[in-house]
C-alpha cells in the first residue's frame, strides 16, 4: 500500500489490486496539523502556566520595601522559594520542552543525551556568566 505525501493536498491512500484493504478516503496532512497544533496548543499552555507561577512571587516581592526585604533576608525567615531558587527549579522544565520543540520540528533523531548535553552546556555558561558578572563560582 503506497501513501502519497507530496506538496500538494494529497488526501487519498492508494492500494494495490491484489492488497485486501479496501480503499478509503484519508486526509493525512489534516490529522497532521490537527495533532501538532494540539501539541504546540498543550505546550504553550505549560510555559504560559510555569511563566505565571515565577512571576506572581516576583511582582509580590517588588512591591515590598527595600528595608523590609533586607531585614527579612537577614533573619533568615522568609519561607517558600525565593526568585533564585523559583528559576533554578523551573529551567529543567522550561529547557525541556523548548527541546521537545526542537524533536518534532528539526531533529527526530535527537535522543536524551542531547538534552542532557544541553543541560551541561547551560550549567557551564550560567557559571561562567555568574564568575564573570557577579564575582561568584558555583562549581
Amino acid at each position: 500500500m503506497a501513501l502519497s505525501l507530496s506538496a500538494r493536498p494529497a488526501c487519498i491512500v492508494r492500494a494495490s489490486r491484489a492488497s485486501r484493504v479496501p480503499r478509503s478516503l484519508v486526509c493525512v496532512k489534516a490529522q497532521e496539523k490537527s495533532g501538532h497544533s494540539k501539541i504546540l496548543k498543550d505546550l504553550e499552555t505549560a510555559l504560559l502556566s510555569a511563566a505565571l507561577s515565577v512571576a506572581a512571587p516576583l511582582a509580590a516581592h517588588a512591591e515590598e520595601p527595600v528595608a523590609a526585604a533586607a531585614a527579612e533576608a537577614a533573619t533568615g525567615s522568609a519561607g517558600g522559594f525565593g526568585a533564585g531558587e523559583a528559576a533554578l527549579l523551573i529551567t529543567p522544565v522550561v529547557v525541556y520542552a523548548a527541546f521537545s520543540v526542537y524533536r518534532e520540528k528539526l531533529n527526530p533523531k535527537a535522543s536524551f543525551l542531547d538534552y542532557i548535553y544541553i543541560m551541561v552546556f547551560l550549567a557551564i555558561v550560567a557559571n561562567l556568566v555568574s564568575i564573570v558578572a557577579f564575582k561568584v563560582r558555583f562549581f
